[in-house]
């Protein structure tokens, strides 16, 4: 009979709380290499390349009351020297994260690992079983008995840890940060969906926040970015910190993904305003995808003859303008002007504020009706809701028309639900004009739950 592996069980402590988290064994064994340009120990101003393994599993929460599932990084350096330099990094990443979302509001009746959070904070994890404290509010420490750990190394850590080879906790690391799902991206928006805009002021905030800390993210993209909902709290949210960099000493290397590059680091311009600029251009142009759909995105501002689109503040304009296309009641052009404003070379002045350009698009965005709706119903009366027949035979149309559609049958449900939402932002926009506020949101009741009752798809 094969014995039991013990639990690799990690503490997080602070004050008046504690978290503990059984992390799995990874599936996949294989690590996967990774480089990093961290401060020399010992040389100030210096760099050293390392070169460590990386594998990646998850974790548990054993306390229902804190963030159930985790991502958990294990790291594996040549030598001690190396680990050292590495631990010396992460914490310093780790205290920059934790100090930006210290400057979000509502950190009152928190603790350090729950949200708010503007980036998902990272805590480190020694498997040497010496205690991590960062910033004197969270400590990290493996569940491990010190006696224990000297008299039997093998008895005391799973095997999966060291890969099954001899036991060495002096040249590993741990990573675990909570675990996020990855968003589902809408491909293209005919309106632009405003209403998303509040949650992206914790992230600007953030974002500036790391800035002022002497910080860069460096590889900010859709698939980089998350969004949290707790009974407390909801936000987008920045993920995978492994590329961040300090801007002092300007790295020598940078990991960020091209496509998704401020022009002029593409070009090869090197300076903390360049490496700044980057972060905001990249937030920028997530932001546009929640307004506009990241598809369009791609294919329109990040493609062009002979430049991208993204790279010229005029065409980005013009872009949004053939995008976004007025009406009797909405001209989209107070909230476009708001939008090209970080495609320029604006963005690389130390002081922009990507929280004051996510509120200006607000404020922008409510100039954009024309029309303001009349006064509302008296106090007796209800706004009436569009006639579910009349309604239901309009969905049926455009379910065949999507149905008749040539190409694969995601594309065609695809098609047809556009087609109903701008049916319902229609609509919405009438009622509300006619009616007041109210009436436009029971329009687009009615109209989302016909287009799931007639709407289904099912052949």
């Amino acid at each position: 009979m094969t014995p039991q592996e013990p639990e690799l069980v990690v503490r997080l402590k602070g004050s008046g709380w504690h978290a503990e988290l059984v992390v799995a064994a990874p599936v996949a064994a294989e690590p996967r290499e990774v480089h990093f340009n961290v401060p020399a120990l010992g040389s100030p101003g210096g760099l050293r390349l390392i070169s460590t393994g990386v594998r990646y599993t998850e974790a548990h929460s054993r306390q229902a009351s804190h963030w159930q599932r985790w991502h958990v990084k294990i790291y594996r350096c040549a030598n001690r020297t190396d680990t050292e330099a590495l631990r010396s990094y992460l914490r310093q990443q780790a205290s920059d994260v934790q100090g930006a979302n210290a400057d979000l509001p509502g950190q009152e009746d928190r603790t350090p690992i729950e949200p708010p959070w503007a980036v998902v904070p990272v805590h480190i994890v020694n498997t040497d079983g010496s205690t991590e404290i960062l910033d004197g509010t969270v400590q990290t420490e493996l569940e491990l008995a010190p006696e224990d750990l000297m008299r039997q190394l093998r008895g005391v850590y799973p095997t999966w840890l060291f890969d099954g080879g001899v036991p060495s906790p002096d040249l590993y690391l741990l990573a675990v940060s909570p675990w996020m799902k990855q968003l589902s991206w809408a491909p293209f928006l005919a309106r632009p969906a405003v209403e998303q805009l509040p949650d992206f002021l914790g992230m600007g905030a953030g974002l500036d926040a790391l800035h002022r800390r002497g910080m860069v993210h460096c590889d900010i993209k859709p698939d980089n970015v998350c969004r949290y909902h707790t009974a407390n709290a909801a936000g987008f949210v920045l993920i995978d910190i492994d590329a961040a960099t300090r801007l002092y000493p300007l790295p020598e290397s940078l990991r960020y993904t091209r496509r998704w590059a401020y022009g002029r680091l593409a070009q090869g311009k090197r300076s903390d305003q360049v490496l700044r600029a980057h972060d905001r251009f990249g937030f920028a142009l997530v932001v546009l995808c929640t307004l506009a759909g990241r598809e369009w995105v791609e294919q329109t501002l990040l493609s062009g003859h002979g430049g991208r689109v993204a790279d010229d503040r005029d065409a980005v304009r013009a872009a949004l303008r053939r995008r976004w296309q007025n009406t009797a009641e909405l001209r989209w052009e107070p909230l476009i002007e708001a939008a090209v404003e970080p495609f320029g070379r604006e963005i690389e002045h130390p002081d922009w504020s990507a929280l004051l350009w996510v509120d200006s698009l607000i404020n922008a965005e409510r100039a954009c009706v024309v029309r303001r709706p009349a006064p509302g119903p008296g106090p007796g009366d209800r706004p009436e809701a569009p006639r579910s027949e009349s309604m239901r035979r309009e969905l049926d149309g455009i379910r065949r028309t999507a149905l008749a559609l040539p190409g694969p049958l995601p594309a065609r449900v695809r098609h047809g639900y556009e087609a109903v939402q701008e049916r319902a932002w229609e609509l919405a926009v009438r009622n509300a004009l006619m009616s007041g506020a109210a009436a436009g949101a029971v329009v687009v009741v009615a109209v989302l739950v016909l287009a799931v009752i007639v709407f289904g798809m099912g052949g």
